[in-house]
Formats: C-alpha cells, structure tokens, sequence
C-alpha cells in the first residue's frame, strides 16, 4: 500500500512535467569563524535541463519566546528570499551540479553568487543560522513571483504545497511552532505520541565560535528517493560543486537510539511504518482469554506445592468444626457410648420420650 508521504515523494514528475528532476542536494550554513554558505542542486539526468519552471523560495522561521520583534500572533514564517533562475540569467542546468554560494571554490562551471541570484544578506549571513527558529529552502515549480511575494505569511495559501518539487528544513535552536504543517504536512515520520513528527528538522549543531565546516547532504540513491526525505540527510564535510561525502553519521537520529541501524533510512515505506508496525514491549505482564485449552504453566510443581499447602489445613480446619458441632449436639440430647441393655452402638434419637416425676421432667428409654 502506497501512503500519502510516498506519492508525495513521487509526484516531482508531475508537477514538473519534467522526466529529470531537480533536488536540493547539499546546504552548508556559516559560522563566525567558518564564513562559507552555499546551497547546491542536482539534476538527475546528463542532459541540460531548462529552470524556467523552478523558483527556489527560504521561508524565515519564527520562533522562540514572544517578544517586541516577535508578538505572539507573528506568523510561522516569512517569505525572506526568493531565486528566479530566468530573472537570473540562468537559463539552463548543464552540469550534473549547480551551486549558488560565497566565499568557496565549487567544481563546476553552474556556479552562482548569492549576489548574481538577488540574495540579499541576513545580518552577516546570506542564510539565516535558525537561531531560535526553524528554516525552510524550498524548491517550487510552475510558481511566477506574484504567486510568491517577498514578506508574504506563510500560510495555507501561500505554502503552494502541490507545487513543491523538493524542501529542506534546518535549525540551530528554537521550536518548530507550524511551518512544517504548512510546507510538508503529509510527512510524519516519528514516535507515536509526537506533535506531527519528530524527525524532519536537520540540526546544525556548531555554537558560534566553532571554526568546523559541516553541511548538509543528501545520502540516498535516486532509484530509491531523491526529493522530500529528511531522513536521508548526513552531517558531512562540505563538497560543492561534487558527489557528497556519505561516510558520515545522519543528521536525524545519528547514534541510532530509536531507528536500528539494520534500517535503510532511504527506505521511504519502511521508514515511515517503522514506529506504526513496531511497539514496544509491555512494561507489567497482561492477562490473556484463551478460547481452547489453557496454557501449561510454566512452573507446575511449585503451583501444585502451593496447593497442597493451602488445601490440607483448611480441610483438617472443617473436619475438626464439623466433629464438635455434632458432638455438642449429641451430648445435649442424651447420646452415650453404650446402650441401656448393655449393648454397644448409638441410641436413636427417637428413643427418647419424657415421663412426669414430680415437679421436674426427666429422659427416659
């Protein structure tokens, strides 16, 4: 059975109306101390792919505690940057890589500034860190700029989810509050219990002073998944411009505390029914109703011993009540161990009769 999540995942060629499609394949964010960004894109074919359909949109997350900059009733996110590959000049993708970035060396000629695309700094950085927020790059196609406007709200609307061709969420700190109900909602990959999911936002994890150079990057073979899947993302050295180094650890559960590590994480079906079809053992032990015969115990001879152990005393108990209520009845009514003729045995009871002898009764035979 094919969920909602995978034909999401397989929809690229439709909403394209491309046989070869494009993928956000890497994002490297910068540091204080390591002041290199870029975001690169895959074609998944040899052939020159015409971008006029594509736009590349970052949704600005909000998060955090409310504050003057950000009251209460702020938006789950802003529409902060926006690529339109043709307003660009960029016509075509020819190599198998394309990069926009700054301050690196990409090896391949598709190679664009964040300046030449119209990405204007956040701050010190083109890419904003997702310092208490979550951050979305997404990748659209069919979409003009009236159909994304700069500043618009995120919303039902605005997210143009069935136009969505790949997505990317990142964060460094903060909650998620809705942007990924918005952008992603069929994807709910997580332990049951989870507000949505719990593994869709890749973390980077350096502080600010950290002179490490990390990105994010894509692991899974196309033949499996190439758009759509979180899960499918390492924490790497960065490679623009080339095939990613996937001998890293993956971003999401990297230490393998909750999926196995015999799990294919580029296994969409198995991935996503990995916590639906697996549960827990019980914590106590649970009663069972059986229709046919009872189980065997699985310690006979200590059961029986208990049984013997209990039921002996209280038989002895009855037998002893019983022997003293009769005997009390017995001697009340005239009962001796021999008859009056001199004869063994037990008198009967209606042998007994009273006979006046002066004031008082007596019992005689």
């Amino acid at each position: 059975m094919w969920t909602s999540l995978f034909l999401s995942i397989l929809s690229f060629h439709l909403i394209t109306g491309s046989p070869c499609p494009i993928t956000i394949s890497e994002l490297q964010l910068a540091v204080k101390q390591v002041n290199q960004e870029f975001i690169e894109l895959r074609k998944h074919c040899a052939e020159p792919v015409d971008l006029s359909p594509y736009t590349l949109v970052f949704w600005r997350g909000h998060g955090g505690k409310a504050n003057k900059r950000h009251p209460r009733n702020a938006p789950d996110a802003i529409l902060q940057h926006r690529v339109n590959f043709t307003a660009s000049g960029i016509s075509h993708m020819n190599e198998t890589f394309l990069v926009i970035g700054n301050n690196i060396t990409a090896t391949t000629t598709d190679f664009y500034t964040f300046e030449h695309v119209g990405w204007n700094k956040s701050n010190d950085f083109y890419l904003d860190r997702g310092n208490a927020k979550t951050n979305a790059l997404v990748l659209y196609a069919n979409l003009t700029d009236k159909d994304l406007p700069i500043n618009a709200t995120l919303n039902d609307i605005t997210a143009h989810h069935d136009k969505i061709v790949d997505l990317l969420f990142y964060y460094h700190s903060g909650s998620a509050h809705g942007i990924k109900e918005f952008l992603f909602p069929e994807y709910i990959v997580g332990q049951p219990g989870t507000k949505g999911s719990s593994y869709y936002r890749l973390w980077d994890q350096r502080n600010n002073n950290s002179t490490d150079s990390h990105s994010f990057s894509f692991c899974c073979n196309d033949t499996m998944v190439s758009s759509k899947w979180p899960m499918g993302f390492k924490w790497t050295e960065p490679t623009p411009g080339a095939e990613n180094n996937c001998t890293a650890e993956y971003c999401l559960d990297p230490k393998f505390k909750n999926f196995p590590i015999t799990l294919d994480r580029c296994d969409v079906q198995k991935v996503e029914n990995y916590f639906v079809t697996t549960t827990p053992p019980p914590t106590h032990p649970t009663s069972q109703v059986t229709t046919g015969a009872p189980a065997a115990s699985t310690t006979p001879h200590s059961s029986t011993s208990l049984g013997i152990s209990v039921g002996i005393p209280v038989v002895l108990v009855v037998l002893v009540l019983v022997g003293l209520v009769g005997f009390c009845i017995f001697k009340r009514r005239g009962y001796s161990p021999l008859s009056a003729d001199g004869g063994g045995g037990v008198h009967c009871l209606n042998c007994f009769h009273r006979q006046d002898e002066g004031d008082r009764d007596r019992l005689v035979y």
